[in-house]
């Protein structure tokens, strides 16, 4: 009933090359460029890169660099007013006049304006020095889990190797029974069953071991495959946040647009 916000971008993009649909261009700015799904934009810096081909390592000794400030509302203000000579001494001092009462005020502004925009990238910069942190200690963390798994696989194949033993000899223990013959006496035959059932509970406890190593490993198995995920998801993060930091253009997988993190400025 409704459809994906990706695929509602592409008709309403085809229907606007077409010319069946009139949009707004800078509407459809907003919403960067649609392009198929799962793909990487062309204009984007920062490719997309699948979790299954992802070596997982994370740069943790690089920071990211600030976009390059852009010139003040006061600089512009004083390079236009002065671009020009005026043409007689009154027009001279109205320019005199207005840089004098211009300063301050704007001098003001492009304070305020430079502290906003130094708080959103601080704000940038603490999450990905965050992110930093918490993929060293999920990378870290990998040699250690893999050294259990090993662990636990070696034990599951003992107790498995065990199990299958136990087992072969309730087999044979129960396979003698069958053949004792007719005329043993009550001491044989009780002896004979007393071994059936002491390999049946050795049967018994060595599938009750398999079981818990098994238990055991996956558990860890588990943690490691929750790990890689984690640092996954930490290494796009870091990109994405590496990005908004120096003002480049990414790649978002959630949406299949092309996100520009200095569009802000585009109204200064």
């Amino acid at each position: 009933m409704f459809k994906p916000l990706t695929s509602t971008f592409g008709s309403r993009s085809a229907g606007l090359q077409t010319g069946e649909i009139e949009i707004d261009p800078t509407i459809l700015g907003n919403f960067g460029s649609v392009v198929e799904v799962g793909k990487p934009l062309p204009e984007t810096e920062v490719p997309l890169v699948h979790a299954e081909d992802d070596d997982l390592v994370i740069q943790l000794d690089t920071r990211a660099s600030r976009p390059a400030p852009v010139p003040t509302i006061l600089s512009i203000a004083m390079s236009r007013l002065q671009s020009l000579k005026p043409v007689n001494p009154e027009q001279e001092k109205q320019v005199l006049e207005m840089i004098a009462t211009m300063t301050e005020p704007l001098r003001a502004v492009d304070q305020f304006v430079e502290t906003l925009e130094a708080e959103h990238f601080k704000a940038l910069d603490d999450r990905w020095e965050n992110i930093r942190l918490k993929g060293r200690a999920l990378l870290e963390s990998l040699p250690a889990l893999e050294a259990e798994f090993a662990d636990r696989l070696q034990a599951c194949n003992e107790s498995g190797e065990l199990k299958g033993q136990r087992k072969q000899d309730l087999q044979n223990h129960i396979e003698q029974r069958r053949k004792i013959n007719d005329f043993a006496s009550a001491k044989e035959i009780a002896a004979a069953d007393q071994r059936v059932e002491k390999s049946r509970e050795a049967m018994a406890s060595a599938t009750q071991r398999a079981l818990k190593d098994m238990q055991a490993m996956a558990a860890v198995e588990s943690k490691i495959a929750t790990t890689r995920e984690k640092l996954a998801i930490a290494k796009t993060e870091l990109h994405r946040l590496q990005a908004e930091i120096e003002g480049k253009r990414y790649f978002d997988p959630e949406t299949g647009l092309s996100i520009e993190p200095l569009i802000h400025r585009a109204n200064w």
